[in-house]
């Protein structure tokens, strides 16, 4: 029974969470590609052009100009889903971030669409089990 509730209440926090995922990701308007010598990372802290945290989207391209990651910033740090694609342009893995830190769901696939991992993150540690079954552990 126990274990029943803990299964319901993931689920209820997490689709709770949905709209503000979508909302963070899509909100910044400024894109900055990765590797812009305009952008510097100091102390875990992204900064563009100026000395004020970057708040927009660092984007990774591959030579062909397909997307590899986009990674969403705010006030400098981690925020939102940070999304990375193969060269065919499926997806990679979708990571979620909360100030920084590693939080709630990340999920990668192979290159084929099977799912390749899937953990769960609380203020930047393991929350649950690995993907063979094994209690996670810091």
């Amino acid at each position: 029974m126990r274990f029943c509730m803990y299964i319901l209440t993931g689920i209820i926090f997490f689709s709770c969470r949905e709209n503000e995922r979508a909302a963070t990701v899509h909100s910044s308007s400024v894109t900055v590609i990765a590797g812009d010598t305009a952008l510097h990372l100091v102390n875990g802290v992204w900064y563009y052009k100026k000395e004020d945290p970057f708040t927009g989207i660092i984007k990774e391209v591959y030579p062909d100009g397909k997307i590899k990651t986009l990674q969403p910033i705010q006030s400098g740090m981690q925020q939102g889903f940070t999304e990375t694609y193969y060269t065919n342009g499926s997806t990679e893995s979708k990571r979620w971030y909360t100030k920084g830190e590693k939080d709630s769901l990340h999920t990668g696939w192979w290159e084929n669409g099977n799912k390749k991992y899937e953990y769960h993150f609380s203020n930047g540690n393991y929350n649950g089990f690995s993907p063979n079954g094994i209690k996670a552990v810091k």
